[in-house]
C-alpha cells in the first residue's frame, strides 16, 4: 500500500507539512513562497555551506563583530532553503507552473 505522502495525487500542503517536523511547519507559508524564487533559495544553500569543524560558513552566521563561525550547520537559513527546494521539487512533479500555490482558501460563495 502506498504511502500518502508519496501519492503523486496527494495535496502539496499536507505533503510538504508532513515533511516538517515540530515547530518548522509554522514557516510553512514562507517556505512555499520561497519555494517560488528559485535563485534565492538556490543562493543561500551555496552560502550556508559546512566548514570542516561542523559550523556554518556564511558571514550571517558567524559571531556578530567577528564573523567567526559559530552556528551549528546546517543552520536555520540552509534548513529553510533545503525545505523551500524541496517544496519546489515537489511541486514541479506536481506539473504546478512556476510552483505557485494557494495557502489561502477561497471564500465561501453566497448564494445568489
Amino acid at each position: 500500500m502506498s504511502d500518502e505522502k508519496d501519492d503523486p495525487g496527494a495535496d502539496p500542503t499536507r505533503r510538504l507539512i508532513s515533511s516538517g517536523c515540530g515547530s518548522e511547519v509554522v514557516y510553512l507559508g514562507f517556505v512555499m513562497e520561497l519555494a517560488t524564487r528559485t535563485d534565492l533559495w538556490q543562493r543561500m544553500q551555496r552560502e550556508h555551506t559546512p566548514t570542516p569543524e561542523g559550523f556554518c560558513a556564511a558571514r550571517t552566521c558567524g559571531r556578530g563583530g567577528y564573523g567567526t563561525p559559530c552556528l551549528r550547520w546546517p543552520c536555520p537559513t540552509r534548513a529553510l532553503a533545503d525545505w523551500a527546494g524541496d517544496a519546489y521539487d515537489r511541486l514541479a512533479l506536481r506539473g504546478i507552473p512556476n510552483g505557485r500555490v494557494s495557502l489561502r482558501r477561497a471564500a465561501p460563495r453566497r448564494p445568489g
